[in-house]
């Protein structure tokens, strides 16, 4: 697993190399988050959140293009046209978060992008809970209208999202999400639920959750 943890942030977001152009739709997006998040994505305040370029960390806004075939769509039709809004919503000590915004071409408005989340049954044999007295099963399913230290893969569609538990690292989750007809399905998701001062470099992890099995 490629694990990308923030250590640390500063107060003030850093000079972004190569900033992307400010598309025409980010207002009414960055309009649409604030409205349905509400103190959750005050765009630490700031009056205009600058935009990021590829190799950027989660610093800003980031955009993105592609197009994609729905399943009802014949064969003679258009790929429809998508435009991923990745909207900075707030940065902590260690982790970045971000929410996402659709605009299709087959659509009218814009949506706010919800992802599906498994809710974790575990339970620690220790007091310092640094071991589990089994691994961690899923209990049910719930939804996250923000995602921690994300990027999205325009070459594979997906979203991928690691977050720290503690600055330290050492418990984390990741979870991975792919485009599939106008929305992002949970195809895998993984866990290290243990503050053991381990690195997080996922080979402790346990996936709990993966669409291909």
């Amino acid at each position: 697993m490629k694990t990308i943890l923030l250590a640390a942030l500063v107060s003030t977001l850093p000079a972004l190399a190569a900033a992307a152009e400010r598309p025409a739709g980010l207002a009414a997006a960055e309009a649409l988050a604030r409205a349905a998040l509400g103190p959750e994505c005050t765009m630490n305040d700031m009056a205009e959140v600058p935009m990021a370029g590829p190799d950027d960390d989660g610093f800003g806004h980031f955009f993105h293009r592609f197009t994609y075939r729905a399943a009802r769509q014949s064969a003679d039709e258009p790929e429809i046209e998508a435009e991923l809004y990745q909207l900075f919503c707030v940065a902590g000590a260690y982790n970045v978060r971000h929410a996402f915004v659709l605009k299709t071409s087959d659509e009218e408005g814009l949506r706010l992008l919800a992802f599906a989340r498994p809710e974790l049954d575990y339970a620690y044999a220790d007091e310092e809970m640094t071991t589990l007295k089994a691994p961690p099963g899923v209990k049910g399913f719930g939804a996250a209208l923000q995602l921690v230290n994300s990027r999205f893969d325009e070459r594979t569609l997906t979203v991928t999202s690691v977050g720290a538990w503690r600055g330290l690292g050492d418990a984390w989750d990741s979870g991975t999400w792919t485009f599939r007809d106008g929305g992002f399905v949970l195809t895998r998701f993984e866990v290290d639920p243990t503050y053991d001062g381990s690195p997080a470099d996922g080979a402790r992890g346990h996936v709990v959750y993966d669409a291909a099995e």
